[in-house]
Formats: C-alpha cells, sequence, structure tokens
C-alpha cells in the first residue's frame, strides 16, 4: 500500500487527479498548471472554485469543507471499551463504525492543517511576481483581472 499515491489535500489515497490551477482556468489566462493527486472527495469539493493557484491554500480549503460537511462525525460522543461492550451486537457495530469514521475525519484535518501553517496565496501574485489588487470571485461586472492588467 506505500506506493499508491496518496491525496495532496488530506492523505488519503488519490484515485483522481486535480489540476491547479484548473484546466478552464488555465487554458484562459494561458499559464501553466500543475498536476497533482487527489481524493474523489477532494476533488469534488476543490471543483472549478477559487482558490486556484496556491495548493496550501487549497488544502486549507479543503480542511474547512471537511469539518462543515462532516460536522456529525466530529460530535460523536467518545465510548469506552467497556460501554461498547454492554451493547448489543448491531450497536456495537454502528458504534464501531462511527468511531472509525471520526478517527478517519481527524487524521484528514490533521494532514490539512499541518501544511495549512505555512499558508500563502498565489493567485493574487502574477506570473512576474507583481502584486496586483484582486479579490476572487469577482461578482458583479467590471474588468476582469487580466483585462486590468492589460490595460495598466
Amino acid at each position: 500500500m506505500d506506493d499508491l499515491p496518496t491525496c495532496t489535500y488530506c492523505g488519503e489515497i488519490a484515485a483522481t487527479r486535480d489540476h491547479v490551477p484548473p484546466r478552464s482556468i488555465a487554458a484562459r489566462l494561458g499559464i501553466p498548471m500543475k498536476i497533482v493527486p487527489a481524493c474523489l472527495e477532494c476533488n469534488v469539493l476543490l471543483g472549478n472554485r477559487p482558490p486556484w493557484y496556491s495548493i496550501m491554500a487549497r488544502r486549507r480549503l479543503i480542511g474547512q469543507k471537511l469539518t462543515r460537511r462532516r460536522a456529525h462525525l466530529l460530535r460523536i460522543a467518545k465510548w469506552t471499551e467497556e460501554e461498547i461492550v454492554a451493547l448489543g451486537p448491531n450497536l456495537q457495530q454502528s458504534v464501531r463504525a462511527g468511531l472509525a469514521a471520526r478517527e478517519r475525519l481527524l487524521r484528514r484535518l490533521r494532514w490539512c492543517a499541518a501544511s495549512a501553517s505555512v499558508h500563502f496565496i498565489l493567485d493574487r501574485t502574477t506570473r512576474s511576481g507583481v502584486r496586483r489588487a484582486v479579490e476572487w470571485p469577482r461578482t458583479g461586472g467590471g474588468v476582469s483581472p487580466v483585462r486590468r492588467q492589460k490595460a495598466n
């Protein structure tokens, strides 16, 4: 199992690949993209939404989204082995499955948090390193960031 790729965002086994930035954005702006391994859930959670350029920012976002999406697992009470043994077989199985799912989520969140401490955002920096004022996602009309940069 050591040779299986791990998800860049949560540490689970990666079954898909994520394009950073997404293919549609990279093609539209004419910028290079990285392809990183990702599990299906992380890839779906990120989709074609910002942050686009920073893997660290995307990892932090995954941590936030997993916390919201799986909040019910974080609320599972802690059980001692004696309490579990006192239950019937079906309840034992259900409690153990819930505790295992909670531990798996906590492991994924620790993976996200370990690298998110180095959080930096590259989506506000052009390829030349010049800072520009861009707020993602842009709402409403107005000039796109690319057009604004070319106009200057």
